[in-house]
């Protein structure tokens, strides 16, 4: 599990719920399929290209969709069986999904 925070993380934290990273674009890079990204409150404006399988992506427990703001273009490619799963998050602006 690996945890990232818009405002107060660093993207040379090691991801842990005490040292977040700030970009999902790097969290990205040390995640393996199987594994969960977990978002803290606020404004991620990036351009994703997810290819990872089965993994989730959450808001930070007892955060609603409205705390967590996915803007930028996302694109969710994946073979099947692969999935990923995303809860408590609101996207925004362009949203693709292919396999």
């Amino acid at each position: 599990m690996f945890y990232v925070d818009p405002i107060n993380g660093l993207d040379s934290n090691n991801g842990s719920y005490e040292q977040p990273y700030l970009t999902i674009t790097y969290a990205m890079t040390q995640l393996t399929s199987g594994t969960a990204l977990v978002l803290g409150n606020g404004n991620y404006t990036e351009n994703i290209t997810w290819t990872l399988q089965n993994c989730d992506i959450v808001a930070m427990e007892g955060n609603t969709s409205s705390a967590v703001r996915l803007s930028g273009t996302w694109s969710f490619t994946h073979s099947s069986p692969g999935s990923v799963r995303c809860r408590n998050l609101a996207f925004y602006n362009t949203l693709t999904h292919s396999g």
